[in-house]
């Protein structure tokens, strides 16, 4: 039953259509004086369960004719309604909703700024202090979005094709989770570059594919040691064949099929490949934080696109703010190495930070001469693990005329920064002065 403040007699919203009225269009007379009604049908199937019918078989109705140049003029009236008027709910008919240009270039701001449509609208509601004052719909302004969303950049992911954002360049390294027809898609599309599965979504999945065998923890440590401290392939075929007959696994579908892939995940087999530092085992780090509060596992790929450019401008802005802090704060020396001192000058404050943990770790690391003559060094360096710790001998070639270190650690990604090894070779040879290669990498 409709509330009694809501019927309202027509003649007090405005004055009442007469024959030999003149309007300066159709549509100002439809503004005016509201829908036609007339009868009308559900076309569902289901008689049970009909469609609701927006029309009454009301006989009021207004007959006009469209006069040259647009203009409207009434030739017959009917007033007479079957049923009550609601003036305060015309708002949602779709002849009286209208979003200004004002509104509309607002919505696509803030939707270009990660606002939500919801509380994109709602900052409408709050500013007109109220639904009823505001001249559109919540479904509206996400039809507006969706459709100039699809004017910036086609209709679709599918559409959007990665290779024509880049130029044509195909990525070197693609990190994904262990989706086959990710895997596929990108054998098609990316034939040269390294597909590598992210490790911390693997070892995820080993509650729900180990935690049945009454062992579990046993097997969960065993796998853990072979996985992260397995630093050569050789190394890992041994340490994957007696962890898998240790605990009579053989049968096991979810560990056959990891090691039939072993190259796209396990960190022996993918060290030939630079992954620009990124880590897979840590995901609050790397890219992941980059494009925190930008974008979520709804987001799509052109609303990536777009997120992008505002990540990237916040970026810059942190890194400004970081360089002015370098500029009036110093990061004190540790040791008395005239290198540490060379690279306090150098650095940024954040990287100067990261080098001085390597200078650190040179502690444990032992420097042996190989061949004088050639400069051929072996560094052994001890390991700690949970439950002990192991030596690894590296080969590094030092040049004496460029003071030039060529490191054959390929196990180790040095992120831009002398690693340990290198600088317990340049500290063994009296190196003062870092050639300058090293500083700006």
């Amino acid at each position: 039953m409709q509330k009694k403040k809501d019927i309202i007699e027509y003649s007090e919203i405005l004055k009442a259509p007469e024959p030999g009225m003149y309007f300066s269009s159709f549509d100002d007379l439809y503004r005016q004086y509201g829908k036609q009604e007339g009868k009308s049908k559900s076309h569902k199937k289901n008689y049970l369960n009909p469609n609701p019918l927006t029309k009454v078989e009301c006989k009021a109705r207004i007959n006009g004719t469209i006069l040259e140049h647009g203009k409207c003029k009434i030739n017959s009236v009917i007033l007479e309604h079957n049923h009550g008027l609601s003036p305060q709910k015309s708002r949602f008919y779709l002849c009286n909703r209208e979003i200004s240009i004002s509104a509309q270039r607002k919505l696509e701001l803030n939707d270009r700024a990660g606002i939500s449509v919801a509380k994109n609208f709602q900052s409408f509601v709050i500013e007109a202090r109220g639904h009823d004052t505001v001249p559109f719909l919540q479904k509206d302004c996400r039809n507006l979005i969706e459709k100039a969303r699809r004017l910036r950049l086609g209709v679709g992911d599918a559409e959007a094709t990665w290779l024509a954002c880049m130029s044509g360049c195909a990525p070197n390294a693609i990190i994904t989770d262990q989706d086959k027809a990710m895997k596929k898609a990108i054998e098609i599309v990316f034939p040269q570059s390294r597909h590598r599965w992210c490790l911390w979504h693997i070892m995820k999945k080993m509650p729900e594919k180990l935690s049945g065998y009454q062992s579990y923890k046993p097997i969960k440590k065993a796998l853990k040691k072979c996985v992260y401290n397995s630093l050569t392939k050789e190394e890992f075929e041994k340490t994957w064949g007696l962890f898998i007959s240790d605990f009579n696994l053989q049968d096991n579908g979810w560990l056959n099929s990891l090691y039939e892939e072993r190259c796209r995940w396990v960190p022996a087999f993918v060290k030939d490949t630079f992954w620009a530092g990124m880590s897979t085992t840590q995901r609050s780090e790397s890219m992941n934080a980059f494009f925190d509060g930008y974008v979520n596992s709804k987001t799509t790929l052109k609303q990536f696109v777009e997120q992008y450019d505002s990540a990237l401008r916040d970026k810059i802005e942190k890194e400004n703010q970081a360089d002015f802090q370098s500029f009036s704060t110093l990061i004190p020396c540790v040791t008395h190495f005239a290198i540490e001192k060379q690279f306090q000058a150098a650095y940024t404050n954040a990287k100067f930070t990261k080098f001085q943990k390597e200078l650190i770790g040179k502690i444990y690391c032992e420097v042996s001469c190989v061949d004088e003559s050639f400069g051929l060094f072996d560094v052994c360096e001890v390991l700690f693990f949970d439950e002990g710790s192991k030596e690894v001998h590296l080969m590094v070639h030092f040049n004496k005329e460029n003071n030039e270190v060529q490191c054959s650690c390929w196990l180790f990604e040095f992120k831009g920064i002398l690693c340990k090894h290198t600088i317990s070779i340049l500290i063994r040879m009296g190196v003062s002065n870092v050639p300058m290669t090293y500083i700006l990498s």
